[in-house]
C-alpha cells in the first residue's frame, strides 16, 4: 500500500474531516469547521441577555488550534439594521461592556438591542471569521399614545386610546376619578400596540389614565389626564358609535415607535419592521408585525 493510501485511511478511520486547498492540500480549514463557533459565558445560542451587565466572549471548538492574530468587535445595529462598531479588543477573549445608555440606542420590533460580535483571526495559521448574533434586553418603553376618543353616553363616557409600547406582551392601565377613591386596574393583552377602552368615566370630575408596562429590567409609566366633560345635549349610545371610535375595518400601519405612516399601501415605506393594526366589523383588534426587506 502506498504511503499516501496508508495516510488516508488512517485519518478515515479516526473520522477527522479533511479538506484541501491549492496551497495547502489536506489541511483542515478552520473558516468552514462548523465545531468552531463564538460562545459566551452567560448567554445562550439565542443571543438573548441583558444590556445592563457585561458579556465575556470566547472561541468554542478548536480543539487547542493555537489563535492567532484574534480581532473581536462588538456593533450595535442601528436604525436600517447596519451594524455600528461600539467596542473592539485583540486578546483571544472579548468582554463586552454593559452598554451606558441603553434607552439612546435603536430596538427592534421585540424592543431589544440587536448587536453582533465577530471574531476575525487565524487558527494554526488559517484564516477564521465567525459571527454572534446578540438580542440585549432593556426595560420596557411606552411611546406616545395617541390622542384619546370619547363616545359619550348618558350618564358616564368610554375613553379609547391606542398605545404603542415594547419590552412587554401586555399593558396595564390605572383608571381613577377626582373624589374616587377606587382605581380600576385593566390588562390588555395585546403586545406592541393596545386598544385601551376605559368605560363609565365620569362627566364631572378629573380623571387620570396610568399606562404600566414592566419587565425584569424595570418599568415605564405614562399617564393621560381627562378633563371635565360637557355632557352632549344629544346622546346616542350604541354598538355602532364604539366602533366607528375605533376606526373598525380598516388597517393602520404604524412604526415601532407609535408613529402612524398609512394603511394597507407599503410601496412607500423604507425598509424595517412595522406594526399592523386591523379592526374588524365587529370591532375585534388584530395586531401583527410585519418586515419591509
Amino acid at each position: 500500500m502506498k504511503l499516501s493510501h496508508f495516510l488516508l485511511s488512517a485519518m478515515l478511520a479516526l473520522a477527522v474531516p479533511l479538506q484541501s486547498t491549492p496551497h495547502n492540500p489536506g489541511v483542515l480549514l478552520h473558516q468552514d469547521n462548523d465545531a468552531v463557533k463564538i460562545v459566551c459565558d452567560d448567554i445562550a445560542e439565542d443571543g438573548i441577555g441583558s444590556a445592563y451587565k457585561s458579556h465575556t466572549f470566547s472561541l468554542d471548538g478548536c480543539d487547542g488550534a493555537l489563535i492567532g492574530d484574534p480581532r473581536w468587535t462588538f456593533s450595535v445595529c442601528d436604525e436600517n439594521g447596519t451594524p455600528v462598531s461600539v467596542q473592539s479588543g485583540t486578546n483571544t477573549t472579548f468582554m463586552v461592556e454593559s452598554l451606558q445608555n441603553p434607552d439612546s440606542y435603536p430596538l427592534n420590533g421585540n424592543g431589544d438591542i440587536r448587536g453582533e460580535v465577530t471574531f476575525d483571526g487565524k487558527l494554526d495559521g488559517e484564516p477564521c471569521a465567525r459571527k454572534f448574533t446578540v438580542f440585549l434586553e432593556i426595560r420596557p418603553r411606552i411611546y406616545t399614545p395617541s390622542e384619546p376618543q370619547f363616545v359619550y353616553k348618558e350618564n358616564s363616557f368610554d375613553v379609547y386610546v391606542s398605545v404603542p409600547y415594547v419590552g412587554s406582551d401586555y399593558i396595564i392601565a390605572l383608571a381613577e376619578e377626582d373624589y374616587n377613591p377606587i382605581v380600576r386596574r385593566f390588562r390588555f393583552d395585546q403586545p406592541y400596540l393596545a386598544n385601551v377602552v376605559i368605560k363609565d368615566v365620569s362627566y364631572h370630575f378629573y380623571s387620570w389614565i396610568d399606562l404600566v408596562v414592566d419587565n425584569q429590567y424595570g418599568s415605564d409609566r405614562y399617564s393621560i389626564e381627562i378633563e371635565p366633560q360637557a355632557k352632549p345635549n344629544d346622546i346616542v349610545s350604541s354598538e355602532g358609535d364604539i366602533m366607528e371610535c375605533v376606526a373598525c375595518g380598516v388597517s393602520e400601519l404604524y412604526t415601532i415607535q407609535g408613529v402612524k405612516v398609512g394603511t394597507d399601501d407599503v410601496s412607500s415605506l423604507s425598509k424595517g419592521v412595522y406594526i399592523r393594526k386591523t379592526t374588524d366589523s365587529n370591532g375585534h383588534v388584530e395586531i401583527k408585525k410585519i418586515l419591509i426587506k
